[in-house]
């Protein structure tokens, strides 16, 4: 096992606890894309959360959050504190991107 997959499921297990569901129209359907979603995106990240400690995003009042997501949005992403607005343009240009490609 690489160690940036041992890292992240440290990190699941360490955090995972603290996110819920976020209340989005379509749980099926990638929150940044539109396409089929298949795994969810931990909004602040996890790696984020290692960094700055939950209490940071507690005293910000930040609430952890999990967005459903298409596997290459989330790839995409990755550990990207981005403002939401940059995020859904980077995937929903990606989109497109590939869709006039095909």
């Amino acid at each position: 096992m690489k160690s940036s997959d041992l890292k992240r499921r440290n990190r699941l297990r360490r955090f995972n606890h603290l996110y819920s569901r976020a209340k989005v129209a379509d749980t099926t359907k990638c929150f940044y894309c539109f396409d089929v979603a298949t795994v969810d995106d931990h909004v602040p990240c996890l790696e984020a959360v290692e960094y700055l400690g939950s209490e940071y995003f507690y005293n910000e009042g930040i609430s952890f959050e999990l967005f459903p997501s298409c596997t290459e949005c989330n790839a995409l992403l990755g550990s990207s504190y981005r403002d939401w607005e940059t995020i859904k343009t980077l995937c929903r240009d990606r989109k497109s991107t590939r869709l006039n490609s095909s």
